[in-house]
């Protein structure tokens, strides 16, 4: 049987990654290829999602990552994007660690754990007239329904695109008033009601890092959360600012 598109697709990307790449990385690359091959043909994944976790991961390899993709957490309840282990960082703190996820799976205290949800910049039909909004709401119940399973969370987005994260959600739990995540809850509510997204998650919510991917080159660029906010948001209300100035009345 002829290959189908996604499976080429895939191997043309991993031709491009293999002279830069040790014969472990392409070893555990190659178990990547085939599971997201194989959830295709299944149709529970699509083409423009697999080749960014595949250059996600190709990157967290690198900097000692061993990876997982499409990873049940919850006891199979969700579905992570991207699940990284390795042993914990000298000097990297502990408190962090989420005692029921790492039970659940067997992991050693001195492991490491980050959890990776990418971000296409998919709007569904249903929210086209209030895609900011739904954006928002995606990234706040994402960080809060996955970020509790590891020590660290991640949003890996194209660089193409600029990911609408809730102003509050950039603040640390510790320092987020109840007002604060109220209102993350309310955003939350207008569009995750089975389940719901609950309050005591969004309160805990963090984000960690930004991981910008240019699949043309196979690049990734890591961000700090806050400084992604500095930087990219600000740029951005500030060019929307400009615009509304230019064409007012």
């Amino acid at each position: 049987m002829a290959k189908d598109a996604f499976a080429r697709d895939l191997d043309s990307l991993l031709s491009r990654i293999r002279p830069a790449a040790d014969s472990e990385t392409m070893g555990q690359l190659l178990e990547i290829r085939d599971r997201l091959v194989s959830l295709n043909r299944q149709h529970l994944v699509q083409i423009n999602h697999s080749v960014m976790e595949v250059i996600c991961a190709r990157h967290l390899m690198a900097t000692g990552y061993s990876v997982k993709v499409e990873y049940p957490l919850d006891k199979g309840t969700i579905i992570a994007d991207i699940f990284a282990t390795r042993p914990r960082q000298s000097g990297a703190p502990n408190s962090r660690r989420h005692t029921d996820a790492s039970e659940e799976r067997g992991l050693l205290e001195d492991t490491e754990t980050l959890v990776v949800e990418v971000e296409t910049g998919y709007v569904p039909p249903m929210a086209a007239l209030s895609p900011v909004q739904y954006g928002q709401a995606r990234m706040a119940a994402k960080t809060a329904r996955y970020g509790r399973h590891g020590d660290y969370f991640a949003l890996a987005t194209p660089v193409y695109n600029v990911l609408p994260i809730p102003d509050h959600l950039f603040d640390a739990p510790d320092i987020r008033s109840r007002e604060h995540t109220d209102q993350l809850k309310a955003l939350c509510d207008r569009y995750y009601r089975s389940p719901p997204v609950t309050w005591e998650s969004l309160a805990a919510a963090r984000i960690d890092n930004i991981y910008v991917v240019d699949v043309d080159s196979t690049d990734v660029v890591q961000v700090q959360a806050s400084d992604y906010r500095s930087t990219v948001l600000a740029a951005c209300f500030q060019a929307l600012c400009s615009t509304t100035d230019i064409t007012s009345p």
